[in-house]
């Protein structure tokens, strides 16, 4: 009878489990689903540097998604425009889509470990500090640190993708200030694949604990 009982709470975890994958993987598809639909409404009006740019109504924000700038009304205005662009530049050229993207997918399948919401946001912050240096590397930081405070009320950022006009701003504004170099690409890499590690060890230890018990 007790196996009985302890075979029932083990299906019963297990369906519990998929459902959660389930969840967290339709959410993911219908965010990429929502920027698809946005990407044939609106067409690239515009290039920078080779890459498609796409002007936004209100209230959307500016984000970049893999190979394609998506313009907001803080984009548009002609003091902010040439750093609105370099900074969304950067996260296509180091990729940093692609790495959002994994993440979610890890959620997805790791959805009980709270460790991969951490990871998602210090990964996140990286990739806008990393951004913001190289966007702010042959400008002046304070008129730099004031175009941030100005978008930072900006709404309607896409999930997914990486937003110009994030939560953390003020964060933002510090680290430029206080580190004008910025972080160096082999450090933020270093960083990623650490966490990454990490991330993997807490799995596995969980997956062990769980056959043992």
């Amino acid at each position: 009878a007790h196996a009985h009982t302890a075979s029932g709470v083990w299906n019963y975890i297990q369906w519990l489990y998929a459902a959660g994958i389930t969840f967290f993987v339709v959410r993911l598809l219908f965010r990429l689903w929502q920027l698809w639909r946005l990407t044939r409404k609106h067409r690239p009006s515009d290039h920078y540097q080779g890459t498609p740019v796409v002007l936004l109504p209100a209230p959307y924000s500016t984000f970049s998604f893999f190979g394609r700038i998506f313009l907001g009304s803080e984009g548009t205005l002609p003091s902010a425009r040439a750093w609105v662009l370099r900074h969304e530049q950067v996260h296509i050229r180091q990729y940093h889509s692609l790495d959002i993207l994994w993440i979610y997918l890890l959620q997805a399948i790791f959805w009980v470990n709270p460790v991969l919401v951490l990871y998602k946001r210090l990964l996140t912050e990286l990739h806008e500090f990393e951004a913001d240096a190289r966007a702010a590397a042959d400008s002046e930081v304070r008129e730099y640190c004031s175009l941030l405070a100005k978008v930072a009320l900006a709404s309607a950022d896409v999930p997914i993708a990486h937003s110009f006009s994030h939560s953390f701003i003020l964060k933002r504004i510090n680290m430029i200030k206080t580190h004008k170099t910025g972080l160096s690409t082999p450090r933020v890499a270093m960083l990623t694949l650490c966490a990454t590690a990490f991330c993997y060890f807490i799995v596995s230890s969980e997956q062990i604990h769980a056959q043992q018990t």
